[in-house]
């Protein structure tokens, strides 16, 4: 963390640390941008990153295309990602 909202951050690294996104004068220098987005980031979600989740990804979005072309219904999607999901 001190790393991060240090020397990490004064050349121009990009840190995840909290302690680099509420330093003061980390804030100061990038016009406030940590203070005024760290609630959305705080909020926002993050896909899975566990082994297998990309692959169930791109294997949803042809079903989930095919549901918005009326080829399928919202059951039989949310049926099919239950199942692929979780086996």
């Amino acid at each position: 963390p001190n790393y991060q909202a240090g020397p990490y951050f004064r050349n121009g690294g990009q840190p995840a640390s909290l302690s680099a996104w509420t330093r003061e004068e980390n804030n100061a220098a990038c016009q406030d941008f940590f203070k005024d987005t760290l609630e959305t980031m705080q909020k926002a979600y993050l896909r899975p990153t566990f082994d297998g989740y990309v692959a169930h990804f791109r294997r949803a979005g042809t079903r989930i295309r095919d549901f918005l072309r009326g080829e399928s219904t919202s059951a039989a999607l949310a049926d099919w990602i239950r199942q692929d999901y979780f086996g």
